[in-house]
């Protein structure tokens, strides 16, 4: 039998985590949004633009390994919450940078926050709630970056920019997370972690990476995640740029039409969440892939109208923001031993980090500098064809039945 008030505190917080999770997604894509008026004000080349915008993810991918391994040894809350003050202070402070290198500075101390989020707040989320629902909530956890960085983000920064100044829009984005990282300081209960620290020892941790590393599927649904990572950084950080210069649109327009590529992708992850739950996680991340990749190749080399661009974007957001949280989190915690799901996904989000979103767009930066903008989102939607192979390769994670896991709620 589910307890009906431990399944509404699961879901509760798994609310106010995608509440947080989209503060990361602020000042993550929050400086993409703004490059159009960071460029002219720093005279940035674009491979430079590349730099900035991969900048913070070697800090994040560091806390990353470092914060999936405490968050299974010393609690959840307890590398979570102080992460995300952290970083929502350095967020505060982005628009002190003065030029390329102290810009680059505070984006990287940024990270060392910004890497603690996802496994953690997932972790808590399959704590917290019944297998059944793994599939649709940590998807609306992840959704919080989409809805809210992507979604809101990109709607109010851009207009904040346009009325005040892009500085000071990085204010309002760290107050933001200011108040919500106090409310769950609050609000979560660390005895309803699953996990104790100390239920576990050294040795068993260390097991549990070994087993994690012994399994190729572990490695595909990372490799699968680090792609779709570097479809979300490497197009939104090069979006409004392509936007603006190739298809010829406003800034203003440019925020609207990031916007419904937030929405509507977080409609469209949660559709394909709850989806997933039912035919499979196999035919949705081959699908997305198939879909999105070939979306990306049309538009890079093709001038649109305003409402093609909406519709393409809107496809182009369902299908690329569904692919992080279904192989990054669900697959994940189906694939391993639920002492080491946040271990786990520390190590897959620390390695898609450092490739999808630090090196991918160093690449794409000298790309656009050497062949055009449209090389830049061409490489994109090659990137996120691989998926389609690689979700084929890995076969299916989704149980029919749930086993013993880390869920406090019995089925």
């Amino acid at each position: 039998m589910e307890d009906s008030r431990q399944v509404a505190y699961g879901w509760m917080v798994t609310i106010l985590l995608a509440l947080m999770w989209g503060g990361v997604g602020l000042n993550r894509l929050g400086i993409a949004y703004l490059m159009p008026k960071i460029v002219p004000q720093f005279h940035f080349a674009l491979w430079q633009v590349g730099i900035i915008i991969s900048g913070l993810s070697m800090t994040w991918a560091i806390s990353s390994y470092v914060g999936g391994y405490f968050a299974d040894r010393v609690g959840r809350k307890k590398v979570m919450v102080p992460a995300f003050l952290l970083t929502s202070v350095f967020t505060m402070l982005t628009g002190l940078a003065g030029g390329f290198w102290s810009l680059l500075l505070i984006r990287e101390l940024t990270g060392l926050g910004d890497g603690v989020g996802w496994q953690a707040g997932e972790s808590i989320i399959s704590d917290n709630l019944p297998y059944r629902y793994w599939g649709i909530a940590q998807t609306i956890f992840s959704g919080g970056y989409t809805l809210v960085g992507a979604g809101v983000g990109a709607f109010v920064m851009t207009r904040l920019a346009e009325a005040w100044s892009w500085q000071g829009a990085f204010v309002v984005i760290g107050i933001y997370g200011l108040v919500v990282g106090l409310i769950l300081l609050f609000v979560l209960d660390p005895k309803r972690e699953r996990v104790r620290p100390e239920q576990m020892t050294a040795r068993e941790h260390l097991q549990g990476y070994v087993e994690m590393f012994r399994q190729g599927k572990f490695w595909l649904a990372t490799a699968i995640q680090m792609l779709g990572v570097a479809w979300l950084t490497g197009f939104s950080g090069f979006a409004a740029l392509f936007l603006t210069k190739v298809q010829h649109v406003s800034l203003v327009q440019v925020g609207s039409l990031l916007s419904v590529w937030g929405l509507v992708g977080f409609g469209g992850m949660l559709l394909l969440g709850w989806v997933s739950d039912r035919i499979g996680r196999r035919p949705v991340l081959a699908g997305a892939g198939l879909i999105n990749g070939v979306l990306l190749l049309l538009l890079s080399h093709t001038v649109m109208p305003l409402g093609a661009l909406f519709v393409l974007l809107a496809i182009s957001g369902i299908c690329g923001y569904s692919v992080i949280p279904i192989s990054a989190a669900t697959v994940l915690n189906e694939l391993v031993n639920p002492r080491d799901k946040a271990k786990a996904m520390g190590v897959a989000n620390g390695t898609s980090v450092i490739i999808g979103t630090f090196v991918f767009p160093i690449v794409e930066g000298f790309v656009a500098s050497a062949g055009g903008l449209p090389s830049a989102i061409a490489l994109v939607g090659v990137i996120f064809l691989l998926i389609f192979p690689l979700a084929l390769i890995l076969g299916e994670s989704r149980r029919q039945a749930p086993l013993a896991t880390g869920a406090a709620v019995s089925e």
